[in-house]
């Protein structure tokens, strides 16, 4: 769950896990308060939310493979009784194996993901929180690949690389 919303489809679950209040691990079942996907338990991811105070907040990062990451997040009122939080994150890579057929980088990630909290709180026993956010995430396993050779299994020696066409073919 992210913010008590369900992420069901295996390609929601890639979402980036970015500034947090907490994380909840609820061990299962716990059809009572989340349904009927919970019988090995849930896992909760809860924003942070927006501040009385000004606050800001950011962070850069670079490793091997061309990878970078890089953060941000700003929050404050605005006026007695609301406030907002904005945050956003960057994340980016080659990737980590070469495909030799190509010479192109594989397994890299091109993701970003932001977020923008609105809470209004009119009163003491009432608060209302506007959560908007959005992402794109641009991550390749690298594929299996046949590669077949013109020979017979007794020849050792060179032999040409089949075409895609060939090895569909069963040659």
């Amino acid at each position: 769950y992210a913010d008590d919303v369900y992420q069901s489809a295996p390609s929601a679950q890639t979402f980036q896990i970015f500034d947090l209040e907490r994380i909840e691990v609820l061990k299962g079942p716990q059809g009572t308060l989340y349904g009927r996907n919970t019988s090995g338990g849930a896992v909760n991811f809860i924003s942070a939310k927006p501040t009385d105070d000004f606050y800001a907040f950011g962070s850069a990062s670079y490793g091997s493979f061309d990878t970078y990451s890089v953060q941000g997040v700003l929050s404050g009122p605005l006026g007695d009784d609301a406030g907002v939080r904005v945050a956003a994150v960057k994340n980016y890579s080659d990737g980590y194996m070469k495909n030799l057929d190509t010479g192109e980088w594989e397994t890299g990630a091109d993701d970003i993901s932001g977020r923008i909290l609105l809470q209004y709180e009119p009163s003491e026993n009432f608060t209302l929180l506007f959560n908007l956010h959005g992402g794109q995430a641009d991550t390749r396993p690298a594929e299996y690949r046949h590669v077949g050779t013109k020979r017979s299994p007794f020849d050792f020696g060179d032999a040409d690389v089949c075409t895609v066409a060939e090895i569909q073919a069963g040659g």
